[in-house]
């Protein structure tokens, strides 16, 4: 999708082009160009966004790998009776509503 938007990107700044050119007034021309440009850059800032969206993406993926690897599995928790968040059966009020009737 990424090349995608790149190549259609670098399509309408040649149509923008061509379509300047065939207008037949230098004020035709200048519009069409800089439509062209602008439609392209924004075209280009799309797919850096989703690039830079897929890498945080990865990054977020391994972060949970490298977590579940490092908090153990079969760890104790409580279960709050006012937000019904889980905690660690080693504390002794919930950290996210501080309610102490665990």
């Amino acid at each position: 999708m990424i090349f995608g938007l790149y190549i259609v990107g670098i399509v309408v700044i040649i149509v923008g082009i061509i379509t300047g050119i065939f207008s037949g007034s230098f004020i035709g021309f200048l519009m069409s160009v800089f439509g062209s440009i602008v439609l392209s850059i924004i075209l280009f800032a799309l797919a850096q966004i989703i690039n830079n969206q897929e890498d945080l993406f990865d990054q977020l993926k391994e972060q949970e790998l490298t977590i579940s690897r490092i908090v153990p599995k079969n760890k104790k928790v409580n279960k709050c009776s006012n937000c019904k968040s889980e905690y660690d059966i080693k504390m002794n009020s919930c950290p996210y509503c501080g309610s102490n009737n665990g």
